[in-house]
């Protein structure tokens, strides 16, 4: 015998897309009751009302079944929502339209902490409390202790917990609370698997992963870090630079953990930029047979240019200026330029001549020397060029310009700047500081043009 299940009536029964439907229309005005007065009155809404809950289920117009069995859907009925749940002898009142289901999995649970109290007042502050309640106020040092004790009380487990921390009171004396969320048990000595005071620390699972025995470790400029660890101290990406280890590792190096300049090389942190090896001074030349030199070999140091006699340092004029310049010219941009300096600040403190003159001179000389490094820089750098390739080279820079401007502004600058040396002794000790600052700010290189840097200058 099969049970048949009851059927709700059909009054009841309603599509979800109709309801949905409803939502947007306009809520059908409510049908009155047989009883109500103004069944009366209105006749017309009497019928309709009468026919609702007269007419039989089969034959109701309101059904969603017809008489033939078929299913009829009123799409064009705006009041069959309405109506249906209004007149249901189980539903009173059914709201479709701030319908919520609560979503229990987008709640996060609260993190497990221990409340933030110094070791100095811990001792105090669990005095006379039971392990359970200390459990209960310290849950996270609870939770990691716990978790130890299962861990070595395994057999296949390697590690050990000292019986003097089997206590939790014991345990937590030793580690203390957790400092936040993130914090776990740490084992200062990796060699020593076992769980032992002094050899326990909370730590951030950034120091526990570089703690693995299975790091890779590097010991550069006597400092001893893993390969992320210098990453982050050089500023480095760390794929970057585990590819440069890895590509070191197939060619042999860093076999004995030993870093070096090229690995590192990039970095952004001053305390680790690489400095540039610079190329060492070749000795000086041993005598050769004369028979085969074109030339005599140049001094070891500073600039030379073969057939540009380098002059000796000139002495100080009774005018001011070094011997051999144009004192003329010199002389009246110099007055021009100290008059109009007093004019825009009578305060201004003495510009002597020699600093004038190391101003504008210096300045000069700076971007001749930049110049020539461009074009010709063997006449600063010789090392590895033949000396017959250089005396062909020299002849080709004894007819450039620059060239002899350079080595004849060289002595008189040199003489000048002993004079200033001795009128600025605070410079001087300061390798000129204040000198190099003024011709970088203010690039005067012509004597005529130096009024024109007056309003900046007394502006500083």
């Amino acid at each position: 015998m099969t049970s048949k299940r009851r059927r709700a009536p059909d009054s009841v029964v309603i599509s979800l897309a109709d309801a949905r439907k409803s939502r947007r229309r306009k809520p059908a005005p409510q049908v009155e009751n047989a009883s109500s007065p103004n069944e009366a009155t209105d006749g017309k809404n009497s019928s309709n009302s009468n026919d609702l809950h007269s007419a039989p289920s089969g034959t109701s117009e309101l059904s969603p079944k017809a008489s033939s069995g078929t299913t009829r859907k009123r799409k064009n009925d705006s009041n069959f929502n309405v109506v249906s749940l209004s007149t249901s002898p189980i539903h009173h009142s059914v709201s479709l339209r701030h319908t919520h289901v609560p979503d229990v999995t987008s709640k996060k649970l609260p993190e497990v902490t221990d409340p933030r109290i110094s070791r100095e007042h811990l001792p105090a502050f669990i005095e006379g409390k039971t392990d359970a309640a200390l459990r209960k106020i310290f849950p996270k040092t609870a939770k990691a202790h716990k978790t130890i004790k299962d861990r070595t009380k395994r057999k296949t487990s390697k590690t050990f917990l000292a019986p003097a921390l089997q206590d939790f009171r014991a345990f937590l004396l030793e580690l203390g609370p957790a400092p936040s969320p993130g914090h776990s048990v740490h084992r200062i000595d990796n060699n020593n698997p076992n769980y032992e005071p002094g050899n326990i620390v909370w730590a951030t699972p950034k120091k526990q992963a570089n703690a693995r025995s299975s790091n890779a470790v590097l010991t550069w400029r006597g400092e001893t870090r893993t390969l992320a660890e210098w990453a982050d101290a050089t500023r480095l990406d760390y794929e970057a630079l585990k590819k440069r280890w890895q590509r070191g590792r197939k060619a042999g190096h860093y076999l004995d953990g030993e870093g070096d300049d090229e690995l590192f090389a990039g970095s952004s942190v001053r305390k680790y930029k690489i400095v540039p090896k610079l190329r060492p001074r070749p000795e000086a030349p041993a005598a050769a047979d004369p028979d085969h030199l074109v030339t005599p070999a140049p001094p070891a140091h500073g600039p030379y240019c073969a057939g540009i006699p380098i002059l000796p340092e000139p002495p100080i004029g009774a005018d001011g200026w070094p011997v051999g310049v144009t004192s003329s010219m010199w002389e009246s941009s110099y007055q021009r330029f100290v008059a109009q300096r007093q004019k825009v600040d009578p305060d201004a403190h003495h510009f002597s001549k020699a600093h004038f003159f190391v101003w504008i001179a210096g300045r000069r000389l700076d971007e001749l020397s930049r110049s020539i490094w461009a074009r010709r820089g063997y006449i600063f750098h010789r090392d590895g060029i033949d000396l017959d390739r250089l005396a062909d080279l020299w002849r080709q820079a004894a007819d450039d310009l620059e060239v002899q401007a350079y080595f004849k502004f060289g002595p008189p600058l040199a003489a000048a700047m002993r004079v200033y040396a001795q009128e600025n002794p605070a410079d001087a000790r300061s390798n000129f500081a204040s000198l190099r600052a003024l011709r970088k700010s203010k690039p005067c290189n012509d004597p005529h043009r130096a009024v024109d840097y007056l309003p900046s200058y007394a502006d500083d």
